[in-house]
């Protein structure tokens, strides 16, 4: 499904024309996620709290999943411009939209190192069922092949984090 970023309004994502895009493909099929990039490629673009906001209760009013790329994270170079992950910002609008499915990527062949071979990186998956956690962690398991520079890449993105983080991480995959 195709949607149009407003160029004029700092290639901001514009709810209307995103509601416009859902209706149309509902002719032909039923979407169940929507793929937010952000901090945009190319255009540089970083999305605001407030339309990050917009989003979410869209995406939960229309049942839709959020599928949140925010590998160049860590490339936002304008003082004038701030990331704001979506988990983030999902969490504190509170319920309900703090129950919401989420996924957010992050990769260190994009942000973290700009190398585009390394191939490492992490999908954080929040608020999903236990067994579909599982699946997926069985289909990653056995379709991803990262390098062995990726996955050392991948290992300095979780040691950036303090021991909270690291304990937290632990015992969900434990």
């Amino acid at each position: 499904i195709n949607y149009y970023l407003d160029e004029d309004n700092a290639w901001a994502l514009n709810i209307v024309e995103l509601k416009r895009a859902i209706n149309e493909s509902r002719k032909s099929c039923e979407p169940r996620a929507l793929v937010i990039i952000n901090p945009g490629n190319p255009s540089g673009s970083v999305l605001t709290y407030e339309n990050i906001k917009e989003i979410i209760k869209f995406a939960f009013e229309e049942k839709l999943l959020i599928i949140a790329d925010e590998v160049y994270q860590d490339n936002v170079y304008a003082p004038d411009l701030q990331f704001h992950s979506f988990k983030k910002v999902l969490m504190e609008m509170g319920e309900p939209y703090k129950k919401m499915e989420l996924v957010s990527l992050m990769s260190a062949s994009k942000g973290y190192m700009g190398e585009s071979g390394v191939r490492g990186g992490y999908a954080e998956i929040v608020n999903f069922c236990p067994d579909v956690k599982k699946m997926l962690f069985k289909f990653a398991s056995a379709t991803s092949c990262p390098n062995v520079l990726g996955q050392v890449s991948s290992l300095k993105l979780y040691f950036k984090h303090d021991d909270a983080f690291r304990l937290a991480f632990f015992l969900e995959i434990a």
